[in-house]
């Protein structure tokens, strides 16, 4: 019996506290040099949608200070991931994250001419959930890779009505076979 509340406990300790996390997302694509903004548009690498991946656009804030080439861009600007169910079609977009830089945002270039563009990002996923995350776009002669980070802060919502008593009853459910054998082998 204790072990049985043992594992009903650990199943219900996962299943509320797990938080929804993303990885890294890679990205390949060009950019382009404005007035005082950076603005971007690359394909997403292994995923959904077009014919590699999501769409990735972004432009970044105005620039704070310094040069286009190395400087700071204020906070704002757009942040977005874009699926298209069509393989490479402009038709049926689905927005998987909308958001913008919320810090401010450094661009800096190597002796080799290789710009560095960094900066913290926020927005919501497909879901409504709020997430953070950051990114790095490495630019060099109209070219641009890079890649982006998220992750899921904030409070956790209850679980659906339904979710926590199927998944104590299907815990129960399969508990009972399991202590039977472990008390016939005792």
């Amino acid at each position: 019996m204790k072990t049985t509340l043992f594992v009903l406990f650990i199943a219900l300790l996962l299943s509320v506290s797990t938080p929804l996390m993303w990885g890294d997302i890679y990205d390949v694509g060009s950019y382009s040099v404005g007035t005082n903004t950076i603005s971007g548009t690359a394909q997403v690498l292994g995923t959904h949608g077009g014919p590699i991946g999501p769409l990735l656009t972004f432009t970044t804030g105005a620039l704070q200070s310094g040069t286009l080439t190395s400087g700071t861009f204020a906070a704002g600007g757009s942040f977005d991931l874009t699926e298209y169910k069509c393989g490479g079609c402009k038709n049926h977009p689905r927005d998987l994250f909308v958001g913008s830089f919320t810090g401010p945002t450094s661009i800096s270039t190597n002796s080799q001419g290789l710009e560095t563009l960094s900066g913290s990002i926020a927005g919501t996923v497909i879901t409504g959930r709020y997430v953070t995350g950051a990114t790095t776009q490495y630019l060099s002669g109209g070219g641009m890779t890079g890649s982006n980070y998220f992750n899921y802060k904030g409070t956790l919502t209850a679980p659906e009505p339904s979710t926590l008593p199927l998944l104590v009853t299907g815990l129960v459910a399969i508990a009972g076979p399991v202590r039977r054998r472990l008390t016939r082998r005792n």
